[in-house]
């Protein structure tokens, strides 16, 4: 905004918002309650980043921090039942999201259109383990080893590089040209997008 239009009270505002699943009102196919299979996420410890700080001051060795936004919509949807068959999640979406043929389908039929749910979504009851899922495939993939009695922890004994994963916050610490290589073997298309 120009000066004279911040004098007349105008304020530049910038706005966040959230697409979340609404874990409060989850029915089966046959408008029950619907069950999940137990899920279960890793575990981070405070002295994990401290570690990690400690290994950024070593000379010759640096700090980098960054983090995956919209991090649960980074991870596919998938659900398996106990019988290891997959369970589809279908969501209604408000009416200002329905497009001309949601809208005729609703007035013919009286019912509110649903769509499948390809990614995961913040609410999810499995939203957490799909993501942990998502990261460890892509960091093991890119050479990184778990740290044993560290869930949270990842050793690239080639790049020199540990890294700590907290939810959707990247912490890695180890020599510069190490941190380089891991940012970008983890990083990308089909991989994890950072900020």
């Amino acid at each position: 905004l120009k000066g004279s239009e911040l004098a007349e009270g105008h304020i530049n505002r910038k706005w966040k918002g959230r697409v979340v699943f609404g874990g409060n009102n989850v029915q089966d196919e046959f408008g029950l309650a619907a069950t999940f299979p137990e899920a279960g996420s890793g575990a981070s410890f405070a002295s994990a980043s401290k570690l990690l700080d400690a290994v950024s001051m070593i000379e010759g060795n640096i700090g980098q921090q960054s983090d995956a936004p919209a991090a649960y919509t980074q991870s596919e949807m998938y659900e398996q039942d106990i019988e290891g068959d997959e369970t589809e999640t279908y969501v209604q979406l408000p009416e200002w999201q329905w497009n001309d043929a949601m809208r005729t389908a609703h007035a013919e039929t009286g019912r509110r259109p649903v769509c499948m749910l390809l990614r995961s979504l913040y609410g999810h009851p499995s939203d957490g383990l799909f993501w942990e899922r998502k990261y460890k495939q892509v960091v093991r993939t890119a050479g990184f080893k778990e740290m044993i009695g560290w869930e949270c922890l990842f050793l690239h004994e080639t790049y020199k590089v540990i890294l700590s994963v907290y939810v959707d916050d990247f912490k890695m610490a180890g020599t510069r040209s190490g941190v380089e290589k891991a940012w970008k073997a983890i990083t990308g298309p089909n991989k994890i997008s950072v900020r």
